[in-house]
């Protein structure tokens, strides 16, 4: 369940939310999971992160509606004006998770891809001038990142360069590099 909620090695992705979610205290209490409070955003998703991580769940009635969730035009998920705040919050979430896995036993390939995925929208919030540093240093750190799902090619690599040719010819030498590498 918890790879399919992150989307990690894993076509399927799939959510839930905490409407109608039925959980032993015990459990909770077993593992300490808590919300994390320094999230003003995402609180949920790292919650049921840290659920999925921890715990067995299991499936209700899936076929038919046991509670309906509405959403008010205030709600500040939805409205998304300020992009880079968005973005912001969600380096939030994945630093934060990441920090929690890391003290929570995950194995070193959960890691990496909470890794990836906060350089990710660390990259993204970068201005024009350090973007190109960070993007060759992340290449050099991950080892997935020009084939990474969650670098979408088009978004990435080719806003780094604006010259096509060059962008073109700097991704072949960088390949030629990793294989003579391995």
């Amino acid at each position: 369940m918890f790879n399919h909620l992150w989307g990690i090695k894993t076509e399927f992705i799939g959510h839930f939310h905490l409407n109608a979610l039925t959980i032993k205290k015990d459990s909770i209490d077993k593992w300490k999971l808590r919300f994390n409070e320094k999230l003003r955003l995402h609180q949920d998703s790292e919650f049921i992160g840290k659920l999925a991580f921890k715990l067995k769940l299991f499936t209700g009635n899936y076929k038919e509606a046991v509670a309906i969730r509405g959403v008010h035009d205030e709600n500040r998920y939805v409205n998304k004006t300020d992009n880079r705040e968005v973005l912001r919050r969600k380096l939030l979430l994945y630093e934060e998770f990441l920090l929690w896995l890391s003290e929570n036993g995950a194995k070193r390939e959960t890691l990496d891809f909470f890794e990836i995925t906060k350089d990710y929208f660390d990259f993204k919030l970068s201005d024009y001038p350090t973007r190109k540093k960070k993007y060759l240093s992340y290449i050099g750190k991950h080892e997935n990142f020009l084939k990474s799902f969650e670098f979408p090619y088009n978004q990435i690599h080719g806003g780094v360069f604006s010259n096509y040719i060059i962008q073109k010819i700097y991704l072949k030498i960088l390949f030629i590099y990793r294989k003579v590498l391995k």
